[in-house]
């Protein structure tokens, strides 16, 4: 594996952007100013098309955010909050571009509000930027041997994020993520746990 944690990080985001398939699980919990907890599936192919089904709570009301797209057709939304519009162009970069640099729970929560994710029309990968890379402490997670990229996160020139990223040692794939954001009122961390990602 290259010794350079950015490399690494990129070199990943390219194979969610370019694989054939993407799936697997995930478990988020976000604490401090807003908090939220979601369990649920995802997966991605080619030709934009898509499949979230997530169940939880966020900001401390049942949410259930939902994106079914086969292409052509995109519908979503959580409860009573959906949409149903023709699949954007860019849809597959905006939630590959948002779950590496932003965690899986930005989108879930627009999803949760009744709105698509962000930026599928286009623009996602200038939106959000990542920068100062390093690597962190190997640990064991989920009793596999993991490697830790740590970044930070800049979203409209404004860098108030700071996250780590820990990667399965022998596959790449993603094990975990944590991330604190920096508001004005106070910070939010939030945990992501992957389970049985498969990029294919």
């Amino acid at each position: 594996m290259t010794t350079d944690p950015r490399l690494v990080f990129f070199d990943l985001e390219h194979s969610l952007l370019s694989a054939g398939r993407v799936r697997g699980r995930a478990n988020v919990q976000a604490s401090g100013l807003i908090e939220a907890s979601l369990s649920g599936s995802f997966s991605l192919q080619a030709g934009n098309v898509a499949d979230f089904g997530f169940r939880g709570t966020f900001r401390g009301q049942a949410v259930e955010p939902r994106l079914v797209s086969d292409g052509r057709q995109m519908r979503g939304g959580s409860l009573d909050k959906t949409f149903d519009d023709p699949t954007p162009s860019a849809l597959r970069e905006a939630i590959c571009y948002g779950f590496m640099r932003m965690g899986i729970l930005h989108n879930l929560a627009r999803l949760s509000a009744g709105a698509p994710p962000d930026h599928a029309q286009g623009g996602a990968a200038d939106w959000v930027a990542v920068s100062r890379f390093s690597w962190g402490e190997p640990v064991h997670v989920s009793g596999r041997p993991a490697i830790a990229i740590r970044f930070d996160i800049v979203v409209d020139s404004s860098r108030n994020h700071e996250a780590t990223l820990w990667l399965d040692q022998d596959s790449g794939l993603p094990l975990r993520r944590r991330q604190t954001t920096n508001f004005s009122d106070g910070p939010m961390i939030v945990e992501e746990c992957y389970l049985e990602v498969d990029i294919t």
